[in-house]
């Protein structure tokens, strides 16, 4: 049955683009001009000093170092991480395809979770910068040794993503994955929850069984002010399963199976997940979910008031030009 699904998205791929329009133009991914350097699979991490607070990444190379930092024990507590520059991993030309043709190189998600023992997980601060990171390539299948699937794997209680945008990348696993990070908001001994994602989006393709969503697989924090776009094989537009708060957030996401804008929203202990303004478009994700995000059509999701309790002077923004007509972010619209 998996295979099957996973030809029938290999046959859908190629019509990804739908009404979405920041990469009609050229059906690659991001636009972008000059020369451009693509990751060549080396890890630099000499860009990192321990007593240093704040870090500016601007290459592949230095994104890669950043991720083998945090899989070998630096959470980064107290420290921030900015992009400087927007970072393309593997040419995206064919990126649609990658399910059946991989790129040149494989990315490693940002921590890990097996059990309170064995984990490695992000604490600090990553932000985007309103930058983009596109060309993200993950394919396991099944691998037991990385529970979580994302660009991160797992963000902890205390670990904040902000003003990211993901595009042109295939994520594929079998347990919780997101186009952003598999985990938002991982539980500690203690019982804390948290974990935030807040003005970010990700277009691409996310492949997994269980507790998989557009932008995150598993969330036990809180998702403000973001959106997905692009294919779901099995899982929520948005979300896979919410244990925490989704606000102001959407989905326009085609999801072959699941939920429009999440697969489950539930109770952990005593967090119930709850999503409040926040909404994906009905026909374009052939799902629905009642009491899960408020479903819309095509032509409501262009429309500012259908948007309650959204700011459009600060935060979003909505035009026929700008991304197919759906809300995008005003610092950060899509290339």
């Amino acid at each position: 049955m998996k295979s099957n699904n996973f030809l029938l998205a290999s046959s859908l791929s190629l019509i990804l683009v739908f009404t979405y329009s920041c990469d009609d133009a050229s059906n690659s991914g991001p636009t972008v001009s000059g020369s451009v350097t693509y990751w060549d699979g080396t890890v630099n991490i000499s860009w990192y000093n321990e007593s240093a607070s704040e870090f500016t990444i601007s290459t592949p190379e230095q994104l890669a170092g950043f991720s083998r930092l945090v899989n070998t024990g630096h959470n980064f507590r107290g420290k921030t991480v900015k992009l400087g520059a927007n970072i393309i991993l593997n040419d995206t030309a064919n990126w649609r395809n990658w399910g059946n043709h991989r790129p040149a190189n494989e990315w490693i998600p940002i921590g890990n979770y097996i059990n309170e023992n064995k984990m490695t997980n992000f604490q600090g601060i990553f932000d985007g910068n309103n930058f983009t990171i596109s060309g993200i390539y993950i394919n396991y299948n099944y691998n037991s040794n990385i529970a979580h699937t994302g660009f991160f794997g797992c963000l902890f209680s205390d670990g904040i993503i902000k003003k990211l945008g993901v595009t042109a990348s295939y994520i594929k696993n079998g347990y919780y994955v997101g186009g952003l990070a598999g985990a938002n908001g991982m539980v500690n001994s203690g019982g804390k929850i948290g974990g935030e994602i807040s003005n970010s989006y990700f277009i691409g393709i996310v492949d997994g069984d269980y507790s998989s969503g557009g932008l995150v697989g598993q969330n036990t924090g809180k998702i403000s002010n973001s959106y997905s776009a692009g294919m779901v094989l099995i899982g929520g537009g948005l979300v896979g399963t919410n244990y925490g708060l989704i606000s102001n957030s959407y989905s326009i996401s085609t999801v072959l199976a699941g939920g429009g804008l999440a697969w489950e929203n539930k109770k952990f202990d005593d967090y119930v997940g709850t999503i409040i303004n926040s909404y994906y478009d009905s026909q374009t994700s052939g799902q629905s979910d009642t009491g899960k995000g408020d479903g819309k059509t095509t032509a409501e999701m262009k429309q500012k008031e259908t948007f309650e309790g959204w700011d459009f002077t600060n935060v979003w923004g909505i035009s026929n030009a700008i991304n197919g007509g759906y809300p995008y972010l005003l610092e950060n619209p899509p290339h």
